[in-house]
């Protein structure tokens, strides 16, 4: 953001000058409250000259507090030996402004953890780094006694340190459980837990250069409780090959193959599948390059060629090898002849249902 930009922005009226912040995307707003001197006012900069003590007289709304924050926020840089006193109602009330800090912890499904606190430095908990990073924003936290299915969101700048923009588009941080804490760094002890959840919805904004802002949303636990008690009676079988329920030994169903070409979600293998869309159903899981470790669900196979359910994921590429999972269409036919599992078939194939006089028209 250059000087010439943020000149247009200090002259703007100050309804569309909000307005405007509010759109920019997350790094901007960082990179904007740095640049406070550029909208401070002359009552708010303080005197070059020797003083003692600095009155600021005014009403609500003129920038008391933020012109007193900004002096004391550069003597601490220019002086960094400098002591400083921060006077509040109690110790209790000034130290919390001090020195708590919020923690996150993310773990991914592939036992990747990270953690980050929105403090300006790395801090150690327990055993576990916390890397800086201030960009971190809780932007909603709500804590219910209730059983609602509390949703809360976290939005920060995009970092290739610790979350790409990449693996949120490939989907490394679908369903990562994260918990949101609270920590007195001086004193030390156990971080308080303020939420916990899985990720949600991702919204991006990516900039030409590869940065950008992330904002989630974190499912509590409670959201466990809108999902289904009971199954719904269906035609078709409700287990996954290979499960419990299923029962089908997967000993030799999986394989490993070298792929010849990336087309779209379309991907050309070195060998024939074993029998007819033998991977329709089934997942492909990416070994080594950039999309190492991330699986994909296959949609059909055909010989050699399998079609994934959306477009090969980032970084995919000829010569990679991949693991190929068979999978099931889940239909009574295939249960009999394919697999001679109609015993453990957990579908209701000839239950009479809304199609009944399209299957026997003359009924």
């Amino acid at each position: 953001m250059n000087g010439h930009l943020l000149m247009r922005l200090a002259l703007l009226p100050p309804d569309e000058r909000d307005r405007v912040i509010a759109e920019l995307s997350m790094p901007m707003k960082v990179e904007l409250a740095g640049r406070w001197h550029t909208f401070a006012h002359g009552g708010q900069y303080w005197s070059e000259e020797a003083w003692r003590v600095w009155l600021v007289r005014a009403g609500r709304g003129f920038g008391k507090t933020r012109a007193g924050a900004e002096w004391v926020n550069g003597v601490a840089r220019r002086v960094p030996e400098a002591r400083i006193a921060l006077v509040g109602a109690t110790a209790d009330e000034a130290r919390r402004v001090t020195t708590f800090a919020m923690l996150w912890t993310l773990e991914r499904r592939d036992g990747v953890t990270i953690g980050l606190t929105d403090h300006d430095r790395d801090l150690v908990i327990e055993g576990r780094r916390y890397h800086a990073a201030p960009g971190m924003i809780p932007a909603a936290i709500r804590r219910s006694d209730g059983l609602d299915a509390a949703i809360s969101e976290t939005e920060g700048a995009l970092s290739s340190a610790a979350i790409a923009a990449d693996d949120l588009i490939a989907g490394r941080w679908d369903a990562a459980r994260i918990t949101v804490a609270i920590v007195d760094w001086a004193r030390g002890g156990a971080p308080l837990v303020l939420n916990s959840g899985t990720i949600g919805a991702v919204e991006l904004e990516v900039d030409a250069a590869g940065g950008g802002a992330f904002r989630v949303e974190l499912h509590g636990p409670a959201a466990a409780l809108d999902r289904a008690v009971a199954e719904e009676t269906s035609a078709t079988c409700r287990a996954s090959l290979g499960d419990r329920r299923c029962r089908v030994a997967m000993a030799g169903r999986r394989r490993f193959a070298r792929v010849r070409a990336v087309e779209g979600a379309s991907v050309m293998l070195d060998q024939r599948e074993p029998v007819a869309d033998a991977y329709g159903g089934g997942t492909l899981r990416w070994i080594g390059g950039a999309a190492c470790g991330l699986e994909q669900a296959i949609l059909q196979s055909d010989d050699e060629r399998v079609t994934l359910s959306a477009e090969a994921a980032v970084g995919a590429a000829p010569g990679l090898l991949v693991l190929l999972r068979e999978g099931c269409d889940k239909t009574v036919a295939t249960c009999v002849a394919r697999f001679g599992n109609i015993v453990n078939f957990r579908g209701e194939p000839y239950l009479p249902g809304m199609d009944l006089l399209t299957r026997y028209p003359g009924a």
